[in-house]
């Protein structure tokens, strides 16, 4: 395992959703007791010792990358970030990553191939004071798709399984004339680990999804059918989850209902606008 640096994101990272912030410089050893220089007084200088106080406390963070056959992905940049700076790490010949004395708290964690072969994949972690937190399952990288054109208001998705419709405001794409999308149904065990599993222990009927390219989103509610061509399911509820990209946590946005036809439409007041992820989660009991 390398450690290629300790930085804010430059613009070029900004692109995978993180804030450019200035470099952070090594202050070198921490001194817990330092002086403050007061102003003059009576034609000298009066020097007044502080405590620094302790360090903040750190943590470790580690886990794998690895393709949907189960073999480690090797030179993948992990990107481990704050709301003001990202540590950047590279996987080793085996899939594997690890952070070290990092300052805890809730960390976005997202992938970064040069090679541009796979999709972009978010995750959450949590830095604890002094623990080694890893992940509940490896994290899946798949292959970049083929995109389809989102020109007018409804795109299909997914081989046909995932009908999206723009809002009349539109759809945000990151990049400039490049208004491609793509999507693929997975199972649930492939599904970024975030800061919850939607389904909690249970993911029997648990539809996912994974879109790309990430940072794609609208300003108003886009509406979304899966098309599940199963009658006897009519009537049938499930809670919709999207996952916010500049923090990897997922959120609850409304519910969905299975139609006469046997498809899966959100309702009216389902607010889905981030589009890294989504999960559809039936309502049991």
């Amino acid at each position: 395992m390398r450690r290629l640096q300790l930085a804010a994101l430059t613009a070029g990272l900004f692109m995978l959703g993180c804030p450019a912030e200035p470099a952070v410089q090594d202050a070198g050893p921490r001194r817990d007791v330092g002086r403050t220089i007061a102003q003059p007084d009576a034609g000298g200088w009066n020097f007044t010792p502080f405590d620094a106080g302790p360090p903040p406390p750190e943590g470790h963070l580690e886990g794998r990358i690895e393709t949907v056959d189960g073999e480690g992905v090797a030179n993948v940049d992990i990107l481990c970030c704050s709301p003001s700076t990202c540590l950047i790490y590279t996987t080793d010949e085996t899939g594997t990553y690890s952070y070290s004395d990092i300052p805890i708290g809730p960390r976005k964690m997202k992938t970064f191939d040069h090679d541009e072969r796979y999709r972009t994949t978010l995750w959450h972690q949590v830095v604890r004071e002094e623990e080694t937190t890893g992940l509940p399952r490896p994290i899946v990288m798949f292959e970049k798709q083929e995109r389809t054109e989102w020109g007018g208001a409804t795109v299909v998705l997914a081989n046909g399984r995932l009908e999206l419709t723009a809002p009349d405001s539109g759809i945000k794409f990151p990049i400039e004339d490049d208004n491609t999308v793509a999507a693929r149904e997975v199972m649930p065990e492939q599904f970024p680990p975030l800061d919850v599993d939607p389904w909690g222990d249970d993911a029997t009927g648990v539809l996912t999804f994974l879109l790309e390219p990430d940072h794609l989103y609208a300003e108003a509610p886009i509406g979304v059918v899966v098309k599940l061509g199963d009658v006897d399911l009519a009537g049938s509820v499930y809670d919709v989850w999207t996952v916010d990209d500049s923090t990897a946590v997922t959120s609850k946005v409304g519910t969905a209902r299975v139609n006469a036809a046997g498809d899966l439409v959100t309702d009216a007041d389902c607010d889905v606008r981030a589009l890294d992820a989504l999960a559809f989660v039936p309502q049991r009991g």
